[in-house]
């Protein structure tokens, strides 16, 4: 696994287009024999007068990643993570000298001509421990809660960022939309995400509303 890094920068004016064509060689360089994207990570920076403000996450899909604009002197980082992928068998032997490959055959039929030998029997016994322990999955024991009507903001934040960043947007779009309705008093980034989200369930104009929403926090942030 290694990083390919596009990093951007975006003035209030002009800043989609250059953010368009770093997602054009993201896109590009993933389209390789020997490594595959595992996921991108996305930075982005809101510098205000005493300070600065960073929100970092995870998208498997580049389409999730914002394309608003962020503001004078501030930041959105794009790594794009890849994995190596397995070669395959049948194509490594096929790279094989021929020569190579007959000498695998005869030893293959050498190999199948050996008598069998029965292997001695092992009585295994299995070890009983007394597990001190126990797996929850914090995720769908919240998603739970709020399916029975019981709400709060951090839940619905957790929950919904969860299904965000697994692609299930459906799901998201369900949650943020009940966030919204208990507060609207959110970070820019939920905005940006439940317009995503609504976008899926093809809610466009509240998608839109969303976006320039996100657009005005952002700015507004970054004046501060």
């Amino acid at each position: 696994m290694f990083f390919c890094e596009v990093t951007s920068c975006w003035a209030q004016n002009g800043g989609v287009g250059n953010e368009n064509r770093n997602s054009e060689n993201i896109a590009s360089n993933a389209n390789s024999e020997e490594y595959v994207v595992d996921y991108y990570l996305v930075e982005e920076r809101v510098n205000c007068r005493f300070g600065s403000s960073v929100t970092r996450y995870k998208v498997s899909n580049i389409n999730l990643i914002s394309t608003a604009t962020m503001g004078q002197n501030n930041t959105r980082k794009v790594t794009t993570v890849y994995k190596k992928v397995k070669p395959k068998v049948n194509q490594l032997q096929g790279l094989m000298p021929s020569n190579l490959v007959a000498q695998s055959n005869e030893i293959t039929a050498s190999i199948t001509a050996l008598p069998v030998v029965e292997a001695p029997k092992v009585e295994v016994v299995e070890k009983t421990e007394k597990k001190d322990y126990i797996y929850v999955d914090l995720v769908k024991t919240y998603e739970g809660v709020l399916e029975k009507g019981y709400f709060s903001i951090d839940m619905l934040k957790k929950v919904a960022d969860s299904r965000f960043f697994k692609d299930d947007l459906n799901k998201a779009a369900q949650w943020y939309s009940k966030l919204f309705e208990l507060t609207t008093d959110l970070e820019p980034i939920y905005y940006y995400r439940f317009a995503q989200s609504l976008r899926s369930v093809s809610q466009f104009e509240k998608a839109k509303e969303m976006m320039v929403a996100y657009e005005q926090k952002s700015i507004s942030n970054s004046i501060r």
